[in-house]
């Protein structure tokens, strides 16, 4: 290997020619693959070399971190190999740790840090013991540069790779929080390095953070020190309020470590004396820092400042970072009242922080969109109005009845004011106090404020107009008590959406849409038919422009003023057109389905045909164009199909059936993708179950269900197969009575090839359903399978079973019990347990005895006990049955749950519920198996009482406990 070649692929990687660069990295990539060792060793040399640009330092870091899980060890998943050698391999984490630690460069010390972190995630600690103790030792010499690589590292292996079992072994979590502390306090300190010990602090607060600390007395009061004593140095340093960048960032990370330990420890353990005043400090530092921030911020304008600058982040960023912090550790001091001189003026200067900044505003101005994705709370980013949502949510009844009686009365100062940004931050400030879940004391009259926030909706201004038409909705709901809500409501609503339909504005208009949302108050799928076409006319006008989180909107608006069973032409249209804007967004997906279903529900027959008239022949041609790789818009059709087929209001008439049936049967017998094949699947089921049995083709019928129960499938497409098989069966159960043994066949066997828990529930649904239709003839077909193994695959996936498939798998099983009939094999019970307890079990040993074998019946009987203690304990939707206690003095006393008789006899005693047969249609999963239990005990049906003597103490309490 050419040491120059290396180096002169690097240099071409640095080009700006697309080409070069791919060629280049196309032969780096051969030479690694050649001799990985050597090119370890070759990029190892290169990255320690002063004389090297940093670019090409830092991309054969990157190259370094790329090979690594793929020729380091076995340890990483990716390992290809061949292996570095051993003593390279030390050789590159020596030189790694140095480059962390001496480089002068953050930028090389950063991307040294992430190879060391890689290697350390398997090497550490078997193959690489020092590490900690060599970067403990960093930490605490004379070297600036050692210290802050040392203190930022260590951070990343204590949050990846340091257990608690680690962090408290030998003092090394204690003596690396001395440090940090240490480290935090000195003045003298570089900020990088007290940035680098508050960010490593906060990462050893993870470990204190584990109950299991507070629960070992010795550790809980060695933390009861440590809490007094990292509160007493915050309130120090948090006195310092300037607002260089670097210590905007170290006060960022320290307000975050303060939120930590006022939210997540014993408020016990936070001295009151303290936490006051660090709340004075902290209303101190925000009153400072809002005047920058309006500047900075909201305005852009840095012209009267000189900021040093950060590489890592802006000026405006670590502002804005920095009052965030402020606000949450704020928040979190909840527990204590907000009064005096200082309340005064955090009520101007919260109102000045929900000034929006002048970039959203241009941002909303120009693209309503954006204003869409923040006003529906889906936006990615934290700013710090949404801190001051969580802020005032968090605040006290009287605190928030003073915030209330603050912003209204400063509301009517703005009115007539010009002031359009502080008038939409008041609004906006209002719409969270109202959002807060604490009660408003007010001697305010509420219907003049409700006039008041009117009367913003006929401002100049559209950020303005568009806030007022969110709030209000919010402000009658806050106070629906003393304001009629049908009346008010009604009004403002109508005012509203004549406010948007009149304007010009994008924003206004899509706030009605967003403000739909708080009107919970009013029926508005009862509107007028004029109102619920002025609504869809804003849909419409918005639809042609939206785009990321704004077709939901329009879906999720279209759904909430839908009619019941009253058609709509203009709607239905709206509504698939909103859902063609992004097929690829899964909530636009769902909020699609969500509406159509909606817009379907409880139609007449006349009113669906008219609806698949508008929808069916684009989907129909989407999916007929297909060659059955997967699209967005093929998926999309599908699941469209799959709503209009399921909300059929009678069995699809057969122009309809002619229609759907040769496209549907088509994609699925085409496709081989398996996100088509699971969603066509649904669609099938839906179909056979909506159509006329004679209309079908038996044999494409049964080509479809054979290519769905191919064991080679993949279990995601086969996810619906059980479902499918049942609808068929169902439908088809004179057509296919000739075949009914071969489906059950292949059902089977495509259960055991099965790994997915929903798959496997799915086909177990089969065997719930056949065996509800007739259990001795789905025996009988069972028997001349591989029986034992189905019942092994149903019983050993049983206990995961969720939701509906529990009920109907218990039902299942008793029936199963009920029949009496004799299997002569067993299944597998209980893990065997090893009577010698110092005998190593080879894996081998373990697969040849792995269970202890049971009989059926004994097994069904352990499960379904087993449901039983579950359902008692997680809790069932139905109503709950009341469990006795038992004790020493009750008529309880003499019963022993060890004792069947006396249990049986108890049973006997009890009056008789006569609602109760075998079949149990119309019970819940509790009362099922209660009352399951009480027949085949209370009459020793097949025998019980001889399982009953063979279960173990737990589960014979259960049932002493549970149906006694």
């Amino acid at each position: 290997m050419s040491f120059n070649k290396v180096l002169e692929q690097l240099h071409i990687l640095q080009l700006p020619d697309n080409s070069a660069r791919q060629n280049a990295e196309h032969v780096l990539t051969e030479i690694i693959e050649t001799d990985p060792t050597q090119c370890a060793i070759e990029f190892l040399k290169i990255s320690l070399s002063k004389t090297e640009p940093i670019a090409i330092r830092q991309t054969v870091l990157l190259f370094l971190k790329r090979i690594v899980p793929i020729y380091w060890s076995a340890g990483f998943e990716s390992f290809i190999g061949p292996a570095i050698q051993q003593d390279v391999k030390n050789k590159i984490r020596h030189e790694l740790l140095e480059l962390v630690t001496s480089d002068p460069d953050s930028k090389i010390r950063n991307g040294a840090s992430y190879a060391v972190v890689q290697i350390a995630a398997v090497d550490y600690p078997d193959e690489w013991p020092n590490l900690l103790s060599t970067l403990y030792e960093k930490m605490i010499s004379d070297d600036p540069i050692a210290i802050s690589g040392g203190l930022s590292l260590l951070q990343d292996v204590f949050e990846d790779l340091v257990t608690e079992e680690q962090f408290f072994e030998g003092g090394v979590g204690t003596s690396t929080i001395t440090e940090c502390l240490k480290h935090m306090g000195d003045e003298n300190a570089s900020y990088d390095i007290r940035i680098a010990a508050a960010k490593l602090y906060k990462s050893c607060l993870l470990q204190l953070e584990n109950p299991v600390v507070l629960q070992e007395p010795s550790k809980r009061s060695g933390l009861i020190q440590h809490f007094r004593h990292i509160v007493t140095l915050l309130t120090v340093i948090l006195q310092n309020h300037d607002l260089d960048i670097h210590s905007m960032i170290f006060r960022s990370i320290l307000y975050k470590i303060a939120y930590t330990l006022a939210t997540e420890f014993p408020p016990l353990f936070f001295d009151g004396n303290a936490k006051i005043s660090l709340q004075q400090s902290v209303i101190e530092d925000i009153i400072q820092s809002v005047p920058v921030y309006i500047d900075v911020v909201v305005s852009e304008n840095q012209d009267n400042y000189r900021f040093e600058q950060h590489e890592n982040i802006s000026v405006p960023t670590a502002l804005q970072n920095l009052m965030i912090e402020q606000i949450q550790f704020l928040s979190g001091l909840n527990d204590l009242s907000l009064s005096g001189e200082l309340f005064e003026q955090l009520l101007e200067i919260t109102l000045k922080s929900c000034i929006i900044t002048l970039e959203n505003e241009n941002a909303y101005l120009a693209d309503f969109n954006s204003f869409v994705t923040e006003e529906t709370h889906v936006s990615p980013t934290f700013n710090l109005r949404n801190a001051i949502d969580e802020f005032i949510s968090e605040i006290k009844s009287d605190d928030i009845s003073n915030l209330f009686e603050w912003s209204i009365n400063k509301l009517g100062l703005l009115e007539s004011t010009n002031d359009s940004r502080l008038k939409e931050a008041a609004l906006y400030l209002l719409s969270a106090i109202c959002n807060s879940s604490e009660e408003i004391k007010t001697t305010a009259q509420i219907v003049q404020v409700l006039e008041l926030l009117v009367r913003f909706l006929n401002d100049n201004d559209s950020l303005v107009k568009a806030r007022a038409i969110i709030t209000i909705p919010g402000f009658i709901s806050k106070f629906e008590e003393h304001i009629s809500t049908k009346d008010f409501g009604q009004k403002t609503f109508l005012e509203s959406l004549r406010i948007s339909n009149n304007s010009e504005s994008e924003v206004v208009k899509s706030s009605l849409l967003v403000s739909l949302n708080s009107y919970r108050f009013l029926n508005l799928n009862e509107l007028t038919q004029e109102t619920q076409g002025a609504i869809l006319q804003i849909v419409e006008e918005l639809l042609e422009d939206s785009e990321d989180d704004t077709p939901s909107l329009l879906l999720e608006s279209i759904s909430k003023i839908l009619t019941p069973a009253k058609f709509n032409k203009k709607a239905l249209e709206l509504l698939l057109k909103a859902s063609w804007k992004d097929p690829s967004n899964i909530q636009s997906i769902l909020d699609t389905d969500e509406a159509l279903g909606t817009l379907l529900e409880g139609i007449n027959l006349q009113n669906y045909l008219s609806y698949l008239q508008i929808g069916l022949p684009a989907i129909l041609t989407t999916i007929e164009s297909s060659t059955g790789e997967f699209t967005v818009n093929l998926s999309l059709s599908i699941q469209l199909l799959t709503t209009f087929v399921s909300h059929s209001p009678e069995i699809l008439p057969e122009s309809v059936f002619n229609v759907i049936n040769p496209v549907l049967s088509n994609i699925i017998l085409k496709t081989n993708d398996d996100q088509i094949l699971q969603l066509s699947s649904e669609t099938f089921n839906a179909f056979v179950k909506d159509s006329t049995a004679e209309l079908f083709d038996p044999n494409v019928v049964l080509q479809i269900l054979a290519k769905f129960l191919d064991p080679e499938l993949s279990d995601s497409a086969a996810m619906n197969v059980g479902s499918l098989v049942i609808s068929v069966i169902s439908k088809f159960s004179i057509h296919l009575k000739s075949l009914l043994p071969e489906i059950v066949k292949a059902t089977t066997e495509r259960l055991l090839k099965a790994k997915e828990l929903s798959t496997i529930e799915d086909l177990i649904s089969v065997l719930c359903y056949l065996i509800a239709v007739d259990v001795n003839q789905t025996i009988d077909l069972l028997q001349g399978q591989n029986i034992r193994e189905i019942f092994n695959c149903w019983f050993k996936n049983f206990e995961s079973l969720t939701g509906e498939r529990i009920l109907e798998s218990c039902k299942a099983l008793a029936k199963i019990y009920l029949a009496n009939r004799t299997f002569d094999f067993t299944v597998d019970g209980d893990e065997a347990v090893n009577q010698y307890s110092d005998l190593i079990i080879t894996r081998s040993m373990r697969k040849k005895q792995q269970y202890q074998q049971v009989s059926v019946g004994f097994k069904i009987v352990k499960l379904l006990v087993f449901e039983l203690n579950a359902q008692f304990f997680e809790g069932d939707e139905g109503e709950h049955l009341i469990i006795p206690s038992v004790d020493n003095d009750g008529e309880w006393e003499d019963l022993d749950s060890s004792d069947f008789d006396k249990l049986q006899s108890y049973l006997e005693g009890q009056e008789e519920d006569h609602d109760h047969d075998y079949e149990f249609k119309s019970e819940e999963t509790t009362q099922f198996l209660v009352s399951f239990f009480k027949e085949i005990a209370s009459k020793n049906i097949l025998d019980f009482k001889e399982i009953y003597n063979h279960l173990n103490d737990n589960e014979r309490q259960v049932l002493t406990e549970k149906i006694v």
